[in-house]
């Protein structure tokens, strides 16, 4: 059996209990209101919204949460087609820019490998231990399927991988 950290599996549930809280909380709280529907219907879509965009779901349902965060990958995408991100030689990479990190479970972008001189970036969604990670593989061009990735000390390939497009591959250990 894989090692695979434990804390995926508590801190998301977590995370939902403390949204299900907050959820029930503003119902409660426009249920109160004697404002119109329409406030209401805002305030609940603003729940939504914040609850889309500030939970990572990435490890359970990569190809929803790269969709829902498109613009961010894109962002990403730019910053290593400029040599901004995924320059750094460091194990586990360069913190990316604030507004980006939520991609990536440490905040940072690594560089897990070249092909054809240009950097292969891994963002991790998840850090196993003692050593294998998970998550987006980013790379402008195309490499060869049987291409070996080195996610933190475990080997996966693009064979397994998902394929989200425009460069973005999600991976896990083994894969």
């Amino acid at each position: 059996m894989p090692n695979v950290f434990l804390l995926v599996f508590v801190v998301p549930l977590f995370e939902l209990a403390l949204w299900l809280a907050a959820a029930a909380l503003t119902v409660v709280a426009i249920a109160g209101f004697k404002g119109s529907t329409v406030v209401r219907v805002v305030a609940a879509a603003g729940l939504l919204a914040a609850t889309i965009q500030f939970n990572n779901w990435s490890v359970f349902e990569p190809r929803s949460y790269y969709w829902s965060h498109r613009w961010a990958f894109a962002a990403v995408a730019d910053g290593v087609r400029h040599g901004t991100i995924g320059a750094s030689d460091a194990y586990y990479g360069e913190l990316l820019p604030r507004t980006l990190r939520d991609l990536s479970t440490d905040g940072r972008a690594s560089a897990i490998g070249r092909y054809s001189g240009r950097p292969v970036v891994f963002l991790p969604e998840y850090l196993g231990i003692p050593d294998d990670a998970a998550g987006y593989v980013f790379y402008e061009g195309v490499l060869p399927a049987d291409f070996t990735l080195d996610l933190y000390g475990a080997r996966a390939s693009l064979n397994g991988a998902d394929n989200l497009g425009d460069g973005w591959w999600y991976a896990r250990p083994g894969d």
